[in-house]
């Protein structure tokens, strides 16, 4: 078990060396709203999912945690106002097993409430993030359950036309 930090300001491109627990802050030290931008990225630096889009507000944080497989990067692209500390603790056997984290990127139509895992089961509903527009995090039982064999998501309201989410399934193997 190994664990690192690397704290920056501004934009930043995170190599993640092994399976990774993530824990991950940024802090807007100006007393203006700043944009910024996290992203996990693929091997090859493709955008695998968005973690966050916004403004982070004048003198406000934001706070993540999530796992991250060998290979993958994280991205931050913010102005040099917003300070990010990005820890890992990088483990190949956490707890019981090996982790993998799947992301399944998703679009509302304004219609459709089911939303399937693309062949995965979960075992309980704590294998499961959503998160709308890199934002709003759903909650299980007010936002949305899981279908009967836990193969897919039900919204309890169709998903906004438009409206990106993607689903991060946190399996142990």
């Amino acid at each position: 078990m190994k664990l690192t930090s690397s704290s920056f300001n501004g934009s930043k491109v995170v190599p993640i060396n092994s399976q990774a627990v993530i824990s991950m802050s940024l802090f807007n030290v100006s007393d203006q709203e700043q944009e910024v931008v996290v992203k996990i990225l693929d091997e090859l630096g493709g955008t695998k999912a968005t973690i966050y889009q916004g403004k982070l507000g004048a003198n406000k944080g934001y706070n993540d945690k999530l796992f991250a497989n060998n290979g993958e990067k994280i991205e931050v692209v913010a102005n040099d106002v917003v300070g990010v500390n990005v820890g890992m603790l990088n483990e190949n056997y956490i707890a019981k097993g090996i982790l993998s984290t799947e992301y399944i990127n998703c679009r509302g139509d304004g219609v459709k409430t089911e939303f399937s895992f693309n062949g995965i089961t979960l075992t309980s509903f704590k294998e499961l993030t959503i998160v709308f527009d890199g934002i709003y995090e759903a909650v299980f039982g007010e936002d949305y359950s899981l279908n009967a064999d836990k193969s897919g998501v039900i919204f309890n309201t169709s998903v906004a036309n438009g409206l990106n989410f993607v689903m991060l399934i946190t399996k142990q193997e």
